[in-house]
């Protein structure tokens, strides 16, 4: 039986491949078929056929140079294999794609049939050979069988195959062979497959959205916030179980406090405090990008408190919090009103402060001041004193280390200060004491925002305001190489010089009375005018510590109502400015302690070391002084140690040695010494 002749031509030979194969599964049986591209068309003698089916009106021109002119010719309409539609709703949301294709009518035909199939989730450009490549964040592309991506292009590819003849084409070629009788249901079926297919992938793609918007609800509804969607016009669109009892929304997405949602936004507001059956609550709204719907919050009042409330118990039980502000400076020199009014300022930034100044004269006060009054001020404060830091441990406590990093390495590891500040300040006291070698771990620090415990190969990030300060001259360290001149001009970025106690001497008075009263717990009015007169004329080398440690003795002195304490007061201060008879390297040596720790503790301990068995623990000194704590006593020691008041052996305790003996009794003759 002779079959009518059907040529099907094609620009190239996957296309003219794909759709023999789809019509001869459909023809086969009434049709003798054959397909050519462009490579591979006779070129000899025209074609000839009973009907040319020309895959594309793009290429129709060309396609008939190679056609009888008595040939009957028809153009293809075409659409995509709805088999592989299913790949494209697992490209994420949003993604930025590249429909590709072999030119611009094949490129924008598969274009438009992908966005009136529905799937409209992704954001699309078009492109074809000859046009520019649109853009560096389209790292993903769509193709249809043909190679046409630049190969410089490193691309996420998804190949949807040749897109295939559409039931039409289908329809027309049956009636152009008078068939159409006999393959009508054919033809359907075979195109009801595909619609079968299509349905199928709706229905998967409809299952997922309800199970994670089942997923979502169950997340929200945990929420003790009100969470809920509202679109322009006031209604709610979405909400969790909290929201639904609180504003009684009813199953039409409808409530009362619709109006007053409506109305804020509407005026401008991106939160409010508003009263709902007489309680406080805190309302936030927010539009995210690309979408008109608005996102809001509801919160309790009392809840945000609590938490807040918690979160400060928590940092204060870690010693982590700020307790001073500006309004704990006392002071009336014209000198530190302008200097905290300057140091107002740097709160607002998030720039790195340098805080210079003598021994004992405020600077972590003033550090803690700057912390509560900078955004950061509900986060950590994490204050490290390198004057107390132990040489060989002080890169684990600054930077942290990880379990097994060395012997005695804690289970799980341990956070470093560095970490712990996160989100908040972190207070580099005595930098000038710093090591070379953590010097420039903390260079890295600064640089990077970034640290890397010890024993660990991952970097944590951190986000720190860092605030230093020292009584050192720092640009004589770096000229001695003793500090380095990179990480001076890191941390010197706002710098901040706190005058010593002499060279603001109206302040003295007002902070001697401050003082006292707050140890006596009631009004002082006035002492002798000329003890007061001694106490402005003293030159204050402690600064506000020694005036403060001062105004302790003389509180004690007036509690116990001793006898003739103002000359002894009088005769200290006299003692203290001419030395004493103490070498001014032990006077250095007390202005160090004054610096590191409280020194009547330090007192304590020295006293406590000086009787018998003469040889004490840690342990078995704070069960003589349980008033200091075992960790204070450990500091102590260490600092002592530092400065030759005492010397330890391993495994015959700590004694007091002969320059300690000395300077015991030198802060006993001076009152720094409690009784």
């Amino acid at each position: 039986m002779h079959k009518p002749r059907l040529v099907i031509l094609a620009s190239t030979p996957d296309t003219a491949q794909r759709l023999y194969c789809q019509y001869r599964e459909i023809f086969d049986r009434y049709l003798n078929i054959q397909y050519y591209s462009f490579q591979n068309v006779p070129v000899k003698a025209p074609l000839t056929a009973d009907l040319v089916l020309i895959t594309h009106q793009a290429i129709q021109n060309k396609a008939m140079q190679y056609v009888s002119p008595d040939t009957s010719v028809l153009i293809a309409r075409r659409s995509i294999s709805f088999d592989s539609i299913k790949l494209l709703y697992d490209i994420p949301e949003g993604t930025n794609v590249v429909i590709a294709n072999v030119d611009r009518r094949n490129t924008l035909d598969a274009l438009e049939q992908i966005k009136a199939l529905g799937i409209t989730h992704l954001n699309y450009a078009p492109y074809y050979p000859s046009i520019p490549w649109p853009g560096t964040q389209y790292r993903h592309a769509v193709i249809f069988g043909e190679q046409v991506l630049p190969p410089e292009k490193r691309l996420t590819v998804l190949d949807m195959g040749t897109r295939i003849s559409d039931i039409t084409t289908c329809t027309l070629v049956a009636q152009h062979f008078n068939i159409l009788e006999k393959l009508q249901d054919t033809i359907e079926a075979a195109f009801m497959k595909t619609n079968i297919r299509l349905a199928y992938v709706y229905f998967e793609q409809l299952q997922k959205s309800r199970e994670l918007h089942r997923n979502i609800q169950t997340l929200l509804d945990y929420y003790e916030k009100c969470i809920l969607l509202m679109n322009e016009a006031g209604s709610i669109l979405f909400h969790n179980r909290r929201a639904k009892r609180l504003l009684d929304i009813d199953e039409n997405g409808r409530t009362a406090f619709s109006e007053t949602l409506f109305n804020h936004f509407s005026a401008g507001d991106s939160d409010f405090f508003t009263k709902i059956d007489d309680e406080n609550y805190y309302v936030t709204l927010y539009v995210p990008s690309g979408s008109s719907s608005i996102f809001v919050t509801i919160e309790d009042v009392e809840n945000i408190e609590m938490i807040s409330s918690k979160y400060k118990g928590f940092l204060k039980s870690k010693g982590l919090v700020a307790e001073y502000s500006f309004y704990d400076i006392v002071c009336q020199s014209a000198e530190m009103k302008s200097l905290i009014k300057r140091a107002q300022q740097f709160a607002k930034s998030d720039s790195t402060i340098y805080i210079s100044g003598e021994s004992g004269c405020g600077k972590e006060l003033f550090a803690q001041a700057i912390h509560n009054a900078s955004k950061r001020r509900k986060e950590a404060f994490v204050a490290v004193n390198f004057a107390a830091l132990s040489p060989s441990l002080s890169e684990a406590e600054l930077f942290g280390y990880v379990e097994g990093a060395f012997t005695g390495a804690k289970k799980g590891g341990e956070k470093g200060l560095f970490e712990l500040a996160d989100k908040g300040t972190i207070f580099l006291d005595e930098i000038g004491d710093c090591s070379l070698d953590i010097q420039k771990k903390i260079l890295r620090v600064i640089q990077e925002r970034k640290v890397m415990p010890i024993g660990s190969n991952r970097w944590i990030p951190i986000d720190i305001r860092i605030i230093s300060a020292t009584n050192q001259n720092l640009e004589k360290l770096v000229s001695e190489k003793k500090f380095r001149e990179d990480l001076y001009y890191r941390l010197n970025v706002l710098p901040i010089t706190i005058p010593p106690l002499r060279e603001r001497r109206e302040d003295i008075l007002l902070l001697f009375y401050t003082f006292l009263n707050e140890f006596l717990d009631t009004k002082v009015q006035a002492v002798e005018l000329d003890l007061e007169g001694r106490l402005e004329g003293y030159s204050w080398k402690g600064n506000v510590r020694e005036l403060r440690s001062v105004a302790e003795y003389i509180a004690n002195c007036i509690s116990a109502d001793a006898e003739g304490w103002e000359s002894e007061v009088k005769n200290m201060l006299c003692s203290r400015e001419t030395g004493g008879g103490l070498p001014s390297q032990e006077i250095e040596t007390l202005h160090r302690l004054e610096t590191s720790c409280e020194i009547y503790s330090a007192g304590l301990v020295l006293k406590q070391l000086n009787t018998p068995p003469y040889q004490w623990t840690r342990k078995t000194v704070h069960q003589a002084l349980p008033q200091v704590s075992e960790s204070v006593i450990k500091k102590i020691f260490l600092l002592l140690r530092k400065e030759d008041l005492v010397i330890s052996k391993q495994g015959e305790g700590t004694r007091i040695t002969t320059k300690g003996r000395k300077f015991l009794n030198y802060i006993e003759k001076n009152g720094m010494c409690a009784l």
